[in-house]
């Protein structure tokens, strides 16, 4: 009976351990994966698109989303919508969640679902 019962206070301690080393790392992220997913949440289509159109993207007044940038490595996140989705030469898309082809792309694009949500999207991130 004794075996079972540290047995199973070693499993308590062992998901103790887990859940308070996981919520030490969220509080040290400055709120920044909440964000992320507040993003993504908006976003009714996601873009992987290559360096020259991050660039051109940039030179024509886009401005990369705050919260791609407090990332490591950074990523350049852009709201765009459809007309300036269609000038994306490398635009290929993917599933909009955070998966790993999302967290390695170091350039997205986000085609949100309405332009009020664009606005106010890209005044909070």
């Amino acid at each position: 009976m004794n075996e079972r019962l540290d047995a199973r206070a070693r499993e308590v301690r062992k998901r103790w351990l887990l859940r308070s080393w996981e919520y030490r790392r969220r509080a040290g992220s400055g709120g920044v994966w909440l964000r992320l997913a507040r993003a993504l949440a908006g976003a009714r289509e996601l873009y992987v698109i290559d360096a020259a159109d991050a660039a051109r993207l940039e030179q024509e007044g886009a401005r990369p989303l705050e919260v791609g940038l407090e990332l490591h490595p950074q990523k350049r996140l852009f709201l765009i919508d459809e007309d300036g989705l269609a000038t994306l030469d490398s635009a290929r898309s993917v599933d909009v969640r955070l998966s790993a082809e999302v967290l390695s792309a170091p350039h997205l694009a986000l085609v949100p679902f309405d332009s009020d949500f664009q606005m106010r999207i890209a005044r909070e991130l």
